[in-house]
Protein backbone atom coordinates (compact mmCIF):
# COMPACT_ATOMS: atom_id res chain seq x y z
CA UNK A 1 0.00 0.00 0.00
CA UNK A 2 1.53 3.52 -1.17
CA UNK A 3 1.55 6.47 1.34
CA UNK A 4 -1.11 9.28 0.44
CA UNK A 5 1.55 12.18 -0.72
CA UNK A 6 1.44 15.21 -1.78
CA UNK A 7 2.09 15.85 -5.20
CA UNK A 8 2.94 19.03 -6.99
CA UNK A 9 2.66 18.79 -10.93
CA UNK A 10 4.73 21.13 -12.77
CA UNK A 11 1.96 21.38 -16.74
CA UNK A 12 0.08 18.24 -16.20
CA UNK A 13 -2.86 19.45 -18.46
CA UNK A 14 -1.56 18.15 -21.91
CA UNK A 15 -0.73 14.90 -23.60
CA UNK A 16 1.51 12.83 -21.46
CA UNK A 17 0.22 14.82 -17.98
CA UNK A 18 -3.02 13.86 -18.54
CA UNK A 19 -2.82 10.10 -17.08
CA UNK A 20 -0.12 10.98 -14.66
CA UNK A 21 -2.49 13.37 -13.02
CA UNK A 22 -5.28 10.54 -13.49
CA UNK A 23 -3.08 7.73 -11.57
CA UNK A 24 -2.21 10.07 -9.13
CA UNK A 25 -5.87 10.65 -8.60
CA UNK A 26 -7.18 7.43 -8.74
CA UNK A 27 -4.44 6.11 -5.98
CA UNK A 28 -5.64 8.72 -3.52
CA UNK A 29 -2.60 11.55 -3.46
CA UNK A 30 -3.25 15.32 -2.42
CA UNK A 31 -2.22 17.04 -6.53
CA UNK A 32 -2.38 20.14 -7.26
CA UNK A 33 -1.22 21.35 -11.02
CA UNK A 34 1.54 24.49 -11.45
CA UNK A 35 0.95 25.94 -14.89
CA UNK A 36 -0.42 28.88 -16.66
CA UNK A 37 -4.10 27.56 -17.04
CA UNK A 38 -4.52 27.71 -20.46
CA UNK A 39 -6.18 23.95 -20.18
CA UNK A 40 -8.05 23.82 -17.35
CA UNK A 41 -10.86 21.83 -18.85
CA UNK A 42 -8.44 19.26 -18.36
CA UNK A 43 -8.12 19.46 -14.89
CA UNK A 44 -9.88 16.62 -12.98
CA UNK A 45 -12.71 17.44 -10.52
CA UNK A 46 -10.37 17.74 -6.69
CA UNK A 47 -7.48 18.53 -8.42
CA UNK A 48 -5.83 22.00 -6.90
CA UNK A 49 -4.41 24.37 -9.68
CA UNK A 50 -1.56 26.78 -8.58
CA UNK A 51 -1.52 29.34 -11.74
CA UNK A 52 1.58 30.54 -12.46
CA UNK A 53 4.48 30.77 -15.36
CA UNK A 54 6.94 27.74 -14.47
CA UNK A 55 9.41 29.99 -15.85
CA UNK A 56 8.74 32.23 -12.48
CA UNK A 57 8.26 29.56 -10.10
CA UNK A 58 10.09 31.59 -7.45
CA UNK A 59 7.67 33.95 -7.28
CA UNK A 60 4.89 31.44 -6.27
CA UNK A 61 7.30 29.80 -3.95
CA UNK A 62 5.06 30.84 -0.29
CA UNK A 63 2.16 29.22 -2.19
CA UNK A 64 4.36 26.24 -3.04
CA UNK A 65 5.61 25.63 0.59
CA UNK A 66 1.63 25.74 1.86
CA UNK A 67 1.19 23.02 -0.29
CA UNK A 68 3.85 21.28 1.23
CA UNK A 69 4.57 18.34 -1.56
CA UNK A 70 6.59 15.52 -0.87
CA UNK A 71 7.23 14.98 -4.75
CA UNK A 72 7.97 17.50 -7.70
CA UNK A 73 7.07 16.15 -11.25
CA UNK A 74 8.10 18.67 -14.03
CA UNK A 75 6.67 17.29 -17.20
CA UNK A 76 7.96 20.57 -18.83
CA UNK A 77 11.55 21.41 -18.63
CA UNK A 78 13.45 21.90 -21.33
CA UNK A 79 16.21 24.73 -20.23
CA UNK A 80 18.84 23.92 -17.83
CA UNK A 81 17.96 27.69 -16.78
CA UNK A 82 14.23 26.29 -15.99
CA UNK A 83 15.75 23.42 -14.14
CA UNK A 84 18.42 25.52 -11.85
CA UNK A 85 15.26 27.85 -11.20
CA UNK A 86 13.17 24.71 -9.87
CA UNK A 87 15.48 23.22 -7.95
CA UNK A 88 16.80 26.51 -6.01
CA UNK A 89 12.85 27.32 -5.26
CA UNK A 90 12.06 23.66 -3.90
CA UNK A 91 15.16 22.46 -2.77
CA UNK A 92 14.01 23.18 1.01
CA UNK A 93 10.15 22.79 0.54
CA UNK A 94 10.34 19.24 -1.18
CA UNK A 95 12.25 16.34 -0.84
CA UNK A 96 11.98 14.31 -4.35
CA UNK A 97 12.26 15.65 -7.53
CA UNK A 98 10.83 13.45 -11.09
CA UNK A 99 12.31 14.74 -13.99
CA UNK A 100 10.59 13.84 -17.50
CA UNK A 101 13.66 13.30 -19.92
CA UNK A 102 14.04 11.95 -23.38
CA UNK A 103 16.22 9.41 -24.97
CA UNK A 104 17.79 12.10 -26.82
CA UNK A 105 20.19 12.74 -24.99
CA UNK A 106 21.74 9.86 -26.27
CA UNK A 107 24.93 9.42 -28.12
CA UNK A 108 22.74 7.01 -30.71
CA UNK A 109 20.28 10.01 -31.03
CA UNK A 110 23.39 11.94 -32.12
CA UNK A 111 24.41 9.76 -34.70
CA UNK A 112 21.00 9.61 -35.50
CA UNK A 113 19.92 13.50 -36.23
CA UNK A 114 24.06 13.99 -37.74
CA UNK A 115 25.42 16.12 -35.00
CA UNK A 116 27.68 12.74 -34.04
CA UNK A 117 29.63 11.31 -36.38
CA UNK A 118 31.21 8.03 -35.95
CA UNK A 119 30.40 4.34 -36.73
CA UNK A 120 26.31 3.44 -36.28
CA UNK A 121 26.54 2.04 -32.28
CA UNK A 122 24.49 -0.98 -31.21
CA UNK A 123 21.03 -0.72 -29.39
CA UNK A 124 19.21 -1.72 -27.34
CA UNK A 125 21.07 1.38 -25.18
CA UNK A 126 21.29 0.92 -21.51
CA UNK A 127 21.11 3.73 -19.16
CA UNK A 128 24.46 3.48 -18.19
CA UNK A 129 25.70 4.06 -22.34
CA UNK A 130 27.08 7.13 -23.38
CA UNK A 131 25.46 10.09 -23.97
CA UNK A 132 25.65 12.82 -26.65
CA UNK A 133 29.08 15.01 -26.74
CA UNK A 134 27.72 17.54 -28.25
CA UNK A 135 25.22 19.77 -26.41
CA UNK A 136 22.36 21.70 -27.96
CA UNK A 137 21.40 19.45 -31.09
CA UNK A 138 19.13 22.13 -32.19
CA UNK A 139 20.71 25.11 -31.95
CA UNK A 140 21.34 26.70 -35.47
CA UNK A 141 23.36 29.84 -35.52
CA UNK A 142 21.50 30.76 -38.77
CA UNK A 143 17.74 30.07 -37.47
CA UNK A 144 17.25 31.29 -34.10
CA UNK A 145 14.81 29.85 -32.14
CA UNK A 146 13.44 29.01 -29.15
CA UNK A 147 14.73 25.36 -29.18
CA UNK A 148 18.70 26.77 -29.04
CA UNK A 149 18.69 26.22 -25.42
CA UNK A 150 17.46 22.89 -25.24
CA UNK A 151 19.12 20.29 -23.85
CA UNK A 152 17.60 17.42 -21.49
CA UNK A 153 21.01 16.57 -21.07
CA UNK A 154 21.93 19.93 -18.57
CA UNK A 155 18.62 19.19 -16.60
CA UNK A 156 19.33 16.15 -15.67
CA UNK A 157 22.67 17.00 -14.41
CA UNK A 158 20.90 19.74 -12.41
CA UNK A 159 18.34 17.50 -10.86
CA UNK A 160 21.13 15.32 -10.12
CA UNK A 161 23.31 17.64 -8.42
CA UNK A 162 20.28 19.30 -6.35
CA UNK A 163 21.23 17.38 -2.91
CA UNK A 164 17.23 16.12 -3.56
CA UNK A 165 16.02 12.17 -4.62
CA UNK A 166 15.42 12.41 -7.85
CA UNK A 167 14.22 10.54 -10.65
CA UNK A 168 15.17 10.99 -14.20
CA UNK A 169 12.72 9.13 -16.95
CA UNK A 170 14.03 8.65 -20.71
CA UNK A 171 10.96 9.03 -22.70
CA UNK A 172 10.52 7.27 -25.86
CA UNK A 173 8.44 8.56 -28.79
CA UNK A 174 5.04 8.94 -27.06
CA UNK A 175 2.21 7.97 -29.37
CA UNK A 176 -1.93 8.48 -28.36
CA UNK A 177 -4.24 10.82 -27.82
CA UNK A 178 -3.46 14.36 -27.71
CA UNK A 179 0.08 13.51 -29.08
CA UNK A 180 0.42 17.19 -31.01
CA UNK A 181 3.30 15.15 -33.07
CA UNK A 182 0.70 12.93 -34.52
CA UNK A 183 2.91 9.95 -34.56
CA UNK A 184 0.93 7.47 -36.30
CA UNK A 185 -0.72 10.84 -39.03
CA UNK A 186 2.34 10.19 -41.57
CA UNK A 187 0.97 7.10 -42.44
CA UNK A 188 -2.36 6.66 -40.88
CA UNK A 189 -3.58 9.60 -44.00
CA UNK A 190 -2.27 7.41 -46.42
CA UNK A 191 -4.37 4.35 -44.91
CA UNK A 192 -7.13 6.40 -44.74
CA UNK A 193 -7.09 8.00 -48.13
CA UNK A 194 -7.38 4.35 -49.11
CA UNK A 195 -4.02 4.53 -51.05
CA UNK A 196 -2.94 0.86 -52.53
CA UNK A 197 0.55 1.30 -51.14
CA UNK A 198 2.93 2.56 -48.86
CA UNK A 199 6.59 3.40 -49.93
CA UNK A 200 9.63 3.16 -46.94
CA UNK A 201 13.26 3.83 -48.42
CA UNK A 202 15.89 0.98 -47.78
CA UNK A 203 17.20 1.43 -44.64
CA UNK A 204 14.43 3.36 -43.44
CA UNK A 205 12.22 0.14 -43.21
CA UNK A 206 14.50 -1.19 -40.92
CA UNK A 207 14.71 1.61 -38.49
CA UNK A 208 13.76 0.75 -34.89
CA UNK A 209 12.70 4.23 -32.78
CA UNK A 210 11.45 3.22 -29.23
CA UNK A 211 8.25 4.12 -28.99
CA UNK A 212 5.17 3.61 -26.18
CA UNK A 213 1.47 4.52 -25.64
CA UNK A 214 0.78 7.86 -23.46
CA UNK A 215 -1.10 5.58 -21.32
CA UNK A 216 1.65 3.48 -20.38
CA UNK A 217 4.28 6.02 -20.22
CA UNK A 218 1.76 8.02 -17.80
CA UNK A 219 1.67 5.10 -15.66
CA UNK A 220 5.15 4.75 -15.25
CA UNK A 221 5.62 8.28 -14.70
CA UNK A 222 3.39 7.96 -11.55
CA UNK A 223 5.05 4.92 -10.13
CA UNK A 224 7.70 6.39 -10.68
CA UNK A 225 6.65 9.40 -8.13
CA UNK A 226 5.88 7.19 -5.44
CA UNK A 227 8.05 4.00 -5.38
CA UNK A 228 11.05 4.87 -3.20
CA UNK A 229 12.45 2.16 -5.25
CA UNK A 230 12.94 4.99 -7.46
CA UNK A 231 14.61 7.01 -6.10
CA UNK A 232 18.21 8.43 -7.35
CA UNK A 233 17.45 6.07 -10.96
CA UNK A 234 17.38 7.09 -14.08
CA UNK A 235 15.41 4.94 -16.22
CA UNK A 236 14.60 3.91 -19.50
CA UNK A 237 10.91 3.52 -20.28
CA UNK A 238 9.18 2.15 -23.18
CA UNK A 239 7.72 -1.01 -25.12
CA UNK A 240 9.88 -3.66 -24.21
CA UNK A 241 10.01 -5.07 -27.86
CA UNK A 242 11.10 -2.46 -30.91
CA UNK A 243 9.38 -2.97 -34.13
CA UNK A 244 11.27 -1.79 -37.00
CA UNK A 245 10.11 0.79 -38.73
CA UNK A 246 8.03 -1.44 -41.41
CA UNK A 247 6.61 -3.75 -38.83
CA UNK A 248 5.28 -0.69 -37.01
CA UNK A 249 3.18 0.77 -39.96
CA UNK A 250 1.96 -2.96 -40.50
CA UNK A 251 0.51 -2.81 -36.97
CA UNK A 252 -1.08 0.44 -37.54
CA UNK A 253 -2.20 -1.28 -40.75
CA UNK A 254 -3.83 -3.97 -38.55
CA UNK A 255 -5.84 -1.45 -36.57
CA UNK A 256 -6.96 0.43 -39.29
CA UNK A 257 -8.19 -2.13 -41.16
CA UNK A 258 -5.65 -0.76 -44.28
CA UNK A 259 -4.82 -4.20 -46.28
CA UNK A 260 -2.61 -2.54 -48.96
CA UNK A 261 1.01 -3.57 -49.47
CA UNK A 262 4.08 -1.47 -47.80
CA UNK A 263 7.08 -1.78 -50.39
CA UNK A 264 10.65 -0.90 -49.47
CA UNK A 265 12.41 0.68 -51.87
CA UNK A 266 16.00 -0.11 -53.39
CA UNK A 267 18.39 2.13 -51.61
CA UNK A 268 19.55 4.92 -53.32
CA UNK A 269 23.45 5.45 -54.52
CA UNK A 270 23.15 8.37 -51.79
CA UNK A 271 21.37 6.86 -48.77
CA UNK A 272 22.93 5.79 -45.60
CA UNK A 273 22.42 3.28 -43.12
CA UNK A 274 19.94 4.38 -39.96
CA UNK A 275 21.41 4.82 -36.14
CA UNK A 276 18.79 2.60 -34.31
CA UNK A 277 17.26 4.37 -31.56
CA UNK A 278 15.97 1.50 -29.40
CA UNK A 279 16.58 1.58 -25.68
CA UNK A 280 16.37 -1.40 -23.23
CA UNK A 281 13.45 -0.73 -20.41
CA UNK A 282 14.43 -3.42 -18.65
CA UNK A 283 15.66 -1.80 -15.32
CA UNK A 284 12.37 0.04 -14.60
CA UNK A 285 10.57 -2.99 -15.20
CA UNK A 286 12.62 -5.27 -12.80
CA UNK A 287 12.93 -2.34 -10.13
CA UNK A 288 9.58 -0.71 -9.37
CA UNK A 289 7.72 -3.48 -11.62
CA UNK A 290 6.39 -1.55 -14.38
CA UNK A 291 4.70 -2.46 -17.17
CA UNK A 292 2.02 -1.82 -19.71
CA UNK A 293 -1.19 -1.66 -18.59
CA UNK A 294 -3.44 -1.29 -21.70
CA UNK A 295 -3.46 -4.03 -24.05
CA UNK A 296 -2.33 -3.14 -27.25
CA UNK A 297 -5.15 -3.27 -29.66
CA UNK A 298 -7.23 -0.38 -27.36
CA UNK A 299 -3.64 1.43 -27.15
CA UNK A 300 -3.63 1.69 -31.48
CA UNK A 301 -7.56 1.86 -31.83
CA UNK A 302 -7.33 4.88 -29.42
CA UNK A 303 -4.60 6.74 -31.03
CA UNK A 304 -6.54 5.83 -34.49
CA UNK A 305 -9.57 7.06 -33.39
CA UNK A 306 -8.16 9.95 -31.60
CA UNK A 307 -6.26 11.27 -34.90
CA UNK A 308 -8.92 10.40 -37.20
CA UNK A 309 -11.03 12.65 -35.57
CA UNK A 310 -8.38 15.67 -34.71
CA UNK A 311 -6.48 15.81 -37.92
CA UNK A 312 -3.64 18.08 -37.82
CA UNK A 313 -3.92 21.57 -38.97
CA UNK A 314 -0.58 21.50 -40.71
CA UNK A 315 1.97 18.56 -40.92
CA UNK A 316 5.21 18.88 -41.50
CA UNK A 317 5.83 15.86 -44.08
CA UNK A 318 3.80 16.56 -47.88
CA UNK A 319 1.52 13.57 -49.05
CA UNK A 320 2.77 13.66 -52.73
CA UNK A 321 0.40 11.10 -54.06
CA UNK A 322 1.24 11.77 -57.59
CA UNK A 323 5.20 11.89 -56.81
CA UNK A 324 4.70 8.23 -55.14
CA UNK A 325 2.54 7.04 -57.92
CA UNK A 326 5.39 7.42 -60.37
CA UNK A 327 7.87 5.94 -58.02
CA UNK A 328 5.75 2.71 -57.97
CA UNK A 329 5.32 2.74 -61.70
CA UNK A 330 8.74 2.92 -62.23
CA UNK A 331 9.09 -0.13 -59.84
CA UNK A 332 6.48 -1.99 -61.76
CA UNK A 333 8.38 -1.55 -64.83
CA UNK A 334 11.43 -2.54 -63.77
Amino acid sequence: MVNKKNVLVIGGTAFIGIPVVKNLVENGHNVTLLNRGNREKNIPQGVNHLKADRNEIDKVKEEIKKINPDVVIDMACIFEKQAKLLVDTVKDITSKIVMVSSCDVYEVYGRLIGTEPGDLIPTPVKETDSVRKKLYPYRNPENPSRMDDYDKITVEKTVRDSGLNWVVLRLPMVYGPNDYQYRFWKYLKRMEDKRPFILLSHYESEFKGCRGYVEDIGYGIYLSAVSDEANNQTFNIGEENTLTEKNWVRKIAKYAGWNGEIITLPPKDDEKPMQNLDTDTSKIRKLIGYSEVIPENIAYHKTIEWEKNNPPAQFAEPFNYEEEDKIYSELSVS
